[in-house]
């Protein structure tokens, strides 16, 4: 994976990021919903604020790569995986950027959720 450095995606990524408050700008598909309820006792509301806290507030990383074989892969050739921590547990999103030309209506799709160490991803109870 290559960190995102192609400045007008991340400042698109980063815009839609501050938008984390409309639930429309940062979406969170079912697996990565039930993960955050199932697996972190959180709403997706919290996953989204951390999202943001952490690549806008904090200037995390992004890392850009080519989409593997998947539903998402014909409508977005390339994939936006984040790490960041909630609850002292270290987290891994894939995500999808859908640029509009209004940058109010650019979305980030989160299409899959799961602990950073995979041995924890064995004993989850949520399929990832």
């Amino acid at each position: 994976m290559a960190p995102l450095k192609d400045p007008e995606t991340l400042a698109a990524y980063k815009g839609v990021l501050s938008n984390w408050e409309l639930s429309n700008c940062i979406v969170l598909e079912q697996q990565p919903q039930e993960f955050a309820r199932a697996e972190l006792g959180i709403p997706a509301r919290r996953i989204r604020e951390r999202m943001f806290t952490a690549f806008v507030v904090d200037s995390g990383e992004i890392d850009v790569q080519v989409a593997k074989a998947d539903q998402f892969k014909n409508r977005y050739p390339l994939r936006y995986d984040l790490r960041f921590s909630i609850n002292k547990q270290r987290l891994y999103a894939e995500t999808t950027l859908d640029i509009a030309n209004d940058p109010f209506y650019s979305t980030i799709r989160v299409v899959k959720l799961k602990y950073e160490d995979d041995k924890l991803n064995r004993q989850c109870s949520v399929r990832t």
